[in-house]
């Protein structure tokens, strides 16, 4: 019996130490796959070497190692590390103090590109300071649109939808003050004689468009043809001198009678309203047979026509 219990103690301390040895060694678990890392060969398959990024036991290697680019030239500007130092504001555009094109890296609306305002700033990296970005000699200050070479304060404004001379309206009023040579071939003639612009009558400046001179039973009659885009009006100053109830002065609207005159009459303003479209504007003077009075003609001056141009 005592040799028993003897036998028993012994086997027991030899499994506790035995039990003991194990757990300093480390090298067997009943708890978890032995450990692997780079280069180990996979314990499931001996062949395969272990790829370290499908380890989750083991950082990946690149990021303890690898020092990151410099950010100091333009190639590095590709990775993403270098994007606060390549580009700070975030306009797209690399600065120039790493051989990009931005002027100014600190300011997302200067790059090349941008619309150059009228601010003081090179908004757009040309070297030119509110410089005149569509060569039409009008910088950014004084063109509405610095992108149109065909809108600028020196176009013709063509009434076509659009402010084309930078007056803040579709068109400009047609303006006729006949202080040139001659009448424009937009101007057509007809009758016995030539209306034209003559000195001595003159509602401003120094010349008026006066009929013709005919005789007896003759007349003069010139007329003009205008495009509206939208509606507007026509007006005009007129003055005669002529013998009354017998030579008379008139003006047409298409074709229609809108103002007949007699004898004498001082500069005088008429206004009448247009439509949308196309409208001919006509003057004439008519003699009758008999005798001359007075100055013997009518004129018309500063003429002006809303929202159309002669065709």
């Amino acid at each position: 019996m005592a040799l028993a219990m003897f036998s028993m103690h012994v086997s027991s301390r030899f499994f506790w130490v035995a039990m003991a040895a194990v757990s300093c060694s480390g090298s067997l678990s009943a708890y978890k796959e032995p450990k692997t890392g780079p280069g180990d060969l996979d314990p499931v398959d001996p062949t395969t070497p272990v790829d370290p990024a499908s380890d989750p036991t083991e950082p990946d290697p690149t990021d303890p190692t690898d020092p990151g680019p410099n950010c100091d030239r333009k190639a590095d500007c590709d990775d993403p590390r270098c994007e606060t130092v390549c580009d700070f504001d975030g306009d797209g555009e690399i600065t120039e103090a790493l051989g990009g094109r931005d002027c100014d890296d600190r300011d997302d609306r200067i790059h090349p590109g941008a619309i150059d305002d009228c601010d003081g700033d090179d908004n757009d990296c040309d070297g030119v300071v509110d410089g005149d970005g569509d060569n039409d000699g009008f910088d950014v200050c004084d063109d509405c649109d610095d992108d149109d070479r065909t809108v600028n304060p020196d176009r013709a404004d063509p009434c076509d939808g659009s402010d084309s001379d930078c007056d803040l309206e579709d068109c400009s009023p047609y303006e006729e003050d006949f202080e040139q040579l001659g009448l424009g071939a937009v101007w057509i003639q007809s009758g016995d004689a030539n209306w034209g612009p003559r000195a001595d009558w003159a509602y401003r400046g120094s010349q008026s468009m006066q009929s013709g001179v005919i005789g007896a039973n003759e007349s003069t009659v010139v007329a003009i043809t205008f495009d509206l885009s939208s509606d507007g009006s026509v007006s005009f100053y007129t003055k005669g001198d002529t013998e009354a109830g017998y030579d008379e002065y008139r003006f047409k609207i298409d074709g229609v009678l809108t103002d007949v005159r007699s004898g004498e009459w001082p500069w005088t303003k008429v206004e009448y309203p247009l439509t949308a479209g196309q409208h001919e504007l006509r003057w004439s003077y008519t003699k009758d047979s008999t005798r001359n009075t007075g100055a013997d003609r009518a004129a018309v001056d500063n003429l002006v026509v809303e929202n159309g141009r002669p065709l």
